[in-house]
């Protein structure tokens, strides 16, 4: 059910790219439902990349802010996580690990910056990690 939650909030406002673009459409955030076949057509192009992030997300904050590849998670460059940053700049192909850094290339372990010079107050590690399901009172 999450993934349908997610897509409603991206249909609500008009699939924006940028923070400016859903700015204009959080008038209409929550204010109805969208047809199901859009969540389908949306599911069958984007889900499996939508999964991707979600898990990197998760690594990320678990391994401390180190550098890797959204669809692969190897551990990539500065230079091809900076370009997995925007994705609205790249295309998924253009984003290719083995394109962009290199099938065979042994690449040395990074941070990411913020958390490596102290930019995130206490460090780019987890506080807490909290079950969803535990949270609900049956």
């Amino acid at each position: 059910r999450s993934m349908v939650e997610y897509h409603d909030i991206l249909w609500d406002i008009g699939y924006a790219k940028t923070w400016e673009e859903a700015n204009v459409h959080l008038g209409t955030l929550y204010s109805e439902s969208p047809p199901i076949e859009d969540f389908f057509v949306w599911r069958d192009l984007r889900v499996m990349d939508e999964c991707h992030w979600y898990g990197w997300f998760i690594d990320y904050w678990m391994e401390g802010g180190l550098m890797r590849d959204i669809f692969t998670h190897k551990i990539t460059t500065p230079e091809h996580r900076n370009m997995l940053m925007m994705p609205t700049v790249y295309t998924r192909a253009e984003l290719n690990y083995d394109l962009v850094v290199g099938a065979d290339t042994v690449v040395t372990p990074s941070y990411d910056p913020h958390c490596a010079n102290g930019d995130v107050s206490d460090g780019c590690e987890p506080a807490a990690v909290i079950s969803a399901e535990k949270l609900r009172d049956y």
